[in-house]
């Protein structure tokens, strides 16, 4: 009877891991959108919410946040 308990539990928690990735990757394109439009403060304030909600351990953020601050963005 634990058995189901369990793979809920897990379905549950990948759920969860999913809508956070797929937040993360809204806020980042967001982050990346508002450095395009010339918003720097909002762009570094989206960048470093994205860090914070990975977590102090986690550095695929940061991969992932800092290739855009890396080169300049054009302007369209």
């Amino acid at each position: 009877m634990t058995a189901p308990a369990q793979k809920d539990g897990y379905d549950l928690a990948h759920q969860e891991k999913d809508v956070l990735d797929y937040i993360t990757d809204i806020a980042h394109e967001l982050a990346n959108m508002a450095a395009r439009a010339g918003c720097d403060t909002l762009s570094h304030d989206l960048k470093q919410a994205i860090i914070k909600s990975r977590g102090p351990g986690d550095t695929s953020a940061l991969n992932t946040v800092s290739q855009s601050e890396d080169r300049p963005q054009e302007r369209l």
